[in-house]
């Protein structure tokens, strides 16, 4: 009950200085992407933690702990996302490996990078280029890809999952 006040039957209508206020105000902009792709191109083989995927290198079935996007050799690799370079090795499976820490427990791995423009410690916003694709070495028999691993928390993950871009 409302004693000693009208009320209105009429829909409120705000003032123009109200309007003009709630007109000015900024539209909201979705955010950036956080992650993209390193390079273009169709994914060959898909990551596979559990499903047994056929190697032409070694003529069997393995995991496959990443994924293999295939390009021209020579193809320029892009940073996936920002963060700083905490690796960048060499071994006889993978070839040289740069590896970027994007926070959160979220790392990217590049195998056999050749022309390496980036080094341990290094910061690197998404896009950078951080080397171009040569031959894996334990996936030699393949066609010419980037290999491409993500790690959350130190264990291999989908990447495409993880990084949201499916």
């Amino acid at each position: 009950e409302s004693v000693g006040k009208s009320v209105s039957d009429e829909p409120y209508q705000p003032s123009s200085a109200e309007s003009a206020s709630k007109a000015e105000q900024p539209e909201e902009k979705p955010a950036a992407a956080a992650y993209t792709m390193p390079i273009e191109g169709d994914i060959l083989k898909n990551y596979s933690e559990k499903e047994l995927q056929y190697s032409a290198t070694y003529g069997d079935m393995r995991i496959h702990t990443g994924i293999d996007i295939a390009c021209e050799a020579g193809t320029m690799i892009s940073a996936c996302g920002a963060g700083t370079v905490t690796e960048v090795t060499e071994n006889a499976a993978l070839g040289v490996t740069v590896v970027i820490d994007h926070g959160n427990g979220i790392s990217s791995k590049y195998a056999a990078v050749k022309d390496v423009k980036v080094k341990a410690g290094q910061k690197v916003a998404m896009g950078d280029i951080i080397g171009s694709t040569s031959s894996v070495p334990n996936e030699c028999a393949d066609q010419s890809h980037l290999h491409f691993e993500v790690l959350k928390n130190g264990h291999a993950a989908d990447p495409l999952k993880t990084l949201g871009l499916k």
